[in-house]
C-alpha cells in the first residue's frame, strides 16, 4: 500500500563512502536481483493454484501412458497420480515456480529508506558501525516528490501466496519478520527511465537526480572519521540541512543527537 507522506520522516542509512550522494546530489535505485537477502521478492503458490497447474500439466502426461486412450476414466487418474508420486511433480512444480519468481529479470529499481534514524542494528549493518551517516529527506520537496510513490513495506512470518483467483500479490511489500527492525518504505522506478552507469565491476547502476535541497538533515555517526564530517559540513554549506551528531549514551545502549 502506498503510503500518504505528510508528515512521514525518511531516512537512509549509508557508509562513509556515500558521501558521493550529497557531492553528486544522485541517489541509486538498485534492482531486485542484487539484493542480499535470499527470502527477498520470494513468492508461495496455495493448494488450489497448484491443483489447476497440475492438473494441466496431468493433461499433457497422455502422449507418455501407453494406451491412455484405451483406459477408463479411473484407470487415467490412476496413472497420472503414479507418475505424479514416483517423480515428484508437484514438489518440483512448486520449486520451479519460486524460483522462476524470484530469478526472473525485474525491470524495476528500488531505493531502500527507513521510518527511523536511531536503530542500533541499521546503523551497525547499514552505517558501517556507526562510521557512516544517515540522510534525512524534506519528504514535501518537489524534488524528492518526483521520485514516486512511497510504499510501506510489510513484515510476515511467510512468504505472500500466489493464488490464480485473486490479483498477484506485490511481492516488493513484503519482508521477512525477522528484518522488521529496519521499518522500511521503498520507493519504485522502472529501468527504462534511467540512463544506467558502469562501476569498476562493469555492473550498470541507475541513478535519479536528487539535489541536497531535499536533504533536511544529516545525523553523523560517532566513528566517522574527521575527514568525512569536514566533507560533510562543506558540502551543506548554503543550504538548510541541519547537522547532528550521534552521542552514545553512558547509561544503556541507546544514543541521541546533538546539533552541531
Amino acid at each position: 500500500m502506498q503510503a500518504r507522506v505528510g508528515n512521514l520522516r525518511l531516512f537512509k542509512y549509508v557508509p562513509p563512502e556515500r558521501v558521493d550522494i550529497l557531492e553528486h546530489e544522485k541517489i541509486a535505485f538498485t534492482p531486485p536481483d542484487r539484493f542480499k537477502d535470499p527470502f527477498e521478492f520470494k513468492i508461495g503458490i496455495n493448494r488450489i493454484a497448484l491443483r489447476g497447474q497440475l492438473k494441466e500439466l496431468s493433461e499433457q502426461l497422455a502422449a507418455v501412458i501407453p494406451n491412455y486412450e484405451k483406459l477408463s476414466s479411473r484407470q487415467r487418474l490412476k496413472k497420472r497420480k503414479e507418475i505424479f508420486r514416483q517423480s515428484k511433480v508437484s514438489e518440483k512444480f512448486r520449486e520451479s515456480f519460486v524460483k522462476s519468481v524470484q530469478t526472473r529479470s525485474w525491470q524495476f529499481g528500488i531505493l531502500c529508506l527507513c521510518e527511523v534514524n536511531d536503530s542500533n542494528l541499521m546503523w551497525y549493518h547499514y552505517a558501517d558501525g556507526h562510521k557512516g551517516f544517515v540522510i534525512e529527506f524534506d519528504v514535501n520537496h518537489e524534488a524528492f516528490r518526483t521520485l514516486g510513490g512511497v510504499w510501506k513495506v510489510e513484515y510476515v512470518s511467510g512468504p505472500p501466496v500466489f493464488d490464480h483467483t485473486k490479483p498477484t500479490p506485490e511481492i516488493f511489500r513484503f519482508k521477512p519478520d525477522y528484518l522488521k527492525y529496519e521499518a522500511e518504505r521503498r520507493i519504485l522506478r522502472p529501468l527504462s527511465e534511467f540512463i544506467p552507469e558502469k562501476n569498476s565491476d562493469g555492473l550498470s547502476l541507475y541513478f535519479r537526480k536528487l539535489p541536497r535541497e531535499c536533504v533536511k538533515a544529516v545525523f553523523i555517526g560517532h566513528r566517522m572519521e574527521k575527514k568525512g564530517r569536514e566533507k560533510i559540513s562543506e558540502l551543506l554549506k548554503g543550504t538548510k540541512a541541519q547537522t547532528f551528531e550521534a552521542v552514545p549514551s553512558d547509561r544503556d545502549y541507546t544514543f541521541t543527537f546533538r546539533q552541531k
